[in-house]
């Protein structure tokens, strides 16, 4: 995994707008760019990326708003920021390090880890609630975490968690979530998502999450739990300096001390593993697709997080650009719903924005599952994948709750796994593994 080595620290606090409820953010440097929804909290700390000029790309560390986004640095002759001339995050100062956040909510130890987060239309579609949407609730709920770690561990300023295997099955009442609000009018009322999160740290330097959505209707104190979507993920601490793996010996003992209140009080012993199919049951059947196509896909600015890398949420709006390409079996896959009812992701590499992919496509058609291979356009290298995903279409056949994948699913977005796909694409003699049964497709080469 490839990181960039990143200067010191720089943090800034929001000063403006305190008449509005905070700032302007947008999403480009350009002033015309497009705006956020949000605005940035007056008071909200947040970290320099890029300063150009009067406007800084930053990175939210505590307050509300965007998570990161461009923002001025003065209106005219009024400041809207104000630098921090020394670190916030200092060891010396665990108390007003502290201090810098608060969870949303009261949480309750013992208890998953909650935070609340309300329907907007960005988050709809015609078929309820997107995929994407899910994806982002549970970061916003990551970031609320970030309040209760200890801001204390200065070292961890240098540590990153980058997804490595991801994971998530929607309900199908996801699908009604929010209509009766379309429904209204002009006496809308978005409904409330509730986001219910537990953690483990199964062997340094991984750390295993699950997340669990309900829809609690359009009073966010209601009791009302109606499941609508369920993650986990793997994730691995990286160190910016070196972009490789953090070693133990360096940073193990800070890790346990920055998340030393949430493994105490948020942490769930089923979730020790150190693979994510250990938490599926196996089905015993292999992936035994029908047909195969390949198509280029080039990253735009759609698709990329505020470090112009690949943003793991938009793998739906991915998936639906990719079937519309292939055409035939693949866009029928979402001429209905665009979004898949489960999907597993391997994310072995980062993607970068304005680059160019080929797309290996195959499809079972009778089960309506679908793999993708995504490497580098032109290379022919089982080991430049850079994402793997399996997606399931099969609305009809989803349980109530949603539990629809298997450890095989799971298992073949491995390297291993999902070898026998790469060597059929490239022309290689393929055979039947548990995983992968190629039997139903013609020959292989492109």
């Amino acid at each position: 995994m490839e990181l960039k080595t990143e200067a010191a620290s720089i943090f800034w606090k929001v000063v403006g707008g305190g008449d509005k409820g905070g700032i302007l953010v947008r999403a480009e440097q350009d002033v015309k760019s497009i705006e956020e929804r949000e605005r940035l909290s007056t008071g909200a700390l947040i970290e320099e990326r890029q300063l150009a000029g009067d406007r800084l790309h930053y990175v939210l560390r505590s307050g509300a708003g965007p998570s990161c986004g461009w923002v001025s640095t003065k209106l005219k002759d009024k400041a809207l920021l104000v630098k921090i001339e020394s670190d916030p995050i200092d060891a010396g100062n665990a108390d007003s390090a502290k201090d810098l956040a608060e969870p949303q909510c009261a949480q309750v130890p013992g208890e998953p880890f909650v935070f609340y987060h309300q329907v907007t239309f960005l988050d709809s579609k015609p078929t309820g609630v997107r995929m994407s949407a899910c994806f982002c609730i549970m970061d916003e709920t990551r970031c609320d975490v970030n309040a209760c770690c200890d801001q204390s561990q200065k070292r961890m300023s240098q540590v990153t968690d980058p997804h490595v295997e991801v994971a998530l099955e929607l309900c199908p009442a996801i699908q009604r979530v929010g209509k009766d609000a379309v429904a209204g009018g002009l006496l809308l009322t978005m409904p409330w998502i509730r986001s219910e999160g537990k953690w483990a740290w199964p062997k340094f330097p991984l750390k295993v999450e699950e997340e669990n959505l309900f829809s609690v209707g359009k009073n966010k104190s209601s009791t009302q739990r109606v499941p609508i979507a369920t993650g986990r993920f793997r994730k691995a601490f990286v160190d910016e300096a070196t972009g490789g793996m953090c070693e133990e010996e360096k940073f193990a003992k800070d890790v346990e001390k920055f998340y030393s209140e949430l493994k105490e009080n948020h942490s769930s012993d089923h979730l020790n593993v150190s693979q994510l199919n250990l938490l599926y049951p196996s089905r015993g059947q292999p992936f035994v697709p029908t047909i195969f196509k390949k198509v280029a896909w080039k990253m735009t600015y759609s698709f990329c997080d505020c470090w112009s890398r690949f943003y793991h949420a938009k793998v739906p709006e991915l998936l639906w650009e990719v079937n519309t390409e292939a055409g035939g079996p693949f866009a029928k896959l979402v001429e209905e719903e665009a979004d898949p009812q489960a999907v597993v992701m391997k994310l072995d590499k980062q993607m970068e924005l304005g680059t160019t992919y080929d797309v290996l496509c195959y499809l079972d058609e009778a089960t309506r599952k679908a793999n993708y291979l995504f490497l580098p356009a032109g290379v022919q290298d089982k080991l430049k994948v850079v994402l793997a995903v399996c997606a399931l279409y099969d609305w009809e056949s989803a349980p109530e709750d949603g539990r629809s994948l298997s450890s095989e699913d799971i298992s073949i977005t491995d390297t291993k796994g999902r070898l026998p796909l790469y060597k059929y694409a490239v022309g290689q003699e393929t055979k039947a593994t548990p995983l992968v049964d190629l039997a139903k497709l013609p020959s292989p080469g492109l």
